[in-house]
């Protein structure tokens, strides 16, 4: 899991993981 990468969750259809994530 790249924190640094935000183009990468973003692509990546899942919530879970972008939600703590994105917040």
């Amino acid at each position: 899991m790249q924190l640094s990468d935000g183009n990468h969750f973003r692509h990546a259809p899942e919530p879970v993981t972008l939600a703590p994530i994105g917040n």
